[in-house]
């Protein structure tokens, strides 16, 4: 608690800001994806949720310069790894999916996007919303993602449906659309 007195005033709004674009990331990636295994604690879960905000803020650091498509897909298959591996005893199946890593990751960034922190980042969040843009035939569930490929599949059916434009600026717009539209 002696840190938070001694913190700047620009240092408690960023730290309020982090946490509040952490916890619309986790709600995204939780509330439709089976996470933790029957019966997990509150406290782990929270431990959970307290390791998965650090990780997120480290990999996002990376992203304050362009960051490619590769290293960005091993950014994704990375945390799914290291997370499955420190929470294998409270997560469902013992891992934490692709598509909830990539879920979560790249909605943080998103968000760190949109309010100029970092640099427009490769991909968008791979959802049922933007899911449901490609053709029927193209589709499949984010939440039960299990193999990088089956994101890398996904991610070139969203290019070719995006005709050329940056997936985030593409995600974006039909987002905005969307909602404006109704």
């Amino acid at each position: 608690m002696v840190l938070m007195r001694v913190m700047s005033e620009d240092s408690h709004k960023q730290w309020f800001i982090n946490d509040e674009l952490f916890s619309l990331s986790l709600q995204a990636t939780l509330q439709h994806s089976k996470t933790y295994k029957k019966g997990v604690s509150n406290k782990n879960k929270l431990e959970f949720q307290r390791d998965l905000k650090r990780r997120l803020e480290n990999y996002s650091r990376k992203y304050s310069n362009p960051v490619s498509e590769n290293q960005h897909i091993e950014n994704i298959e990375m945390l799914a790894k290291e997370v499955s591996s420190a929470f294998a005893d409270c997560l469902y199946r013992n891992i934490f999916r692709i598509g909830s890593a990539q879920k979560a990751l790249n909605l943080y960034l998103k968000y760190l996007w949109t309010i100029g922190r970092i640099k427009m980042p490769p991909h968008c969040q791979v959802d049922s919303v933007v899911i449901n843009l490609l053709p029927p035939s193209k589709r499949r569930q984010w939440t039960r993602m299990n193999k990088i490929q089956e994101y890398r599949e996904l991610i070139a059916a969203l290019k070719e449906e995006a005709n050329g434009e940056d997936l985030a600026l593409w995600e974006l717009r039909n987002y905005n659309k969307n909602r404006i539209e109704g």
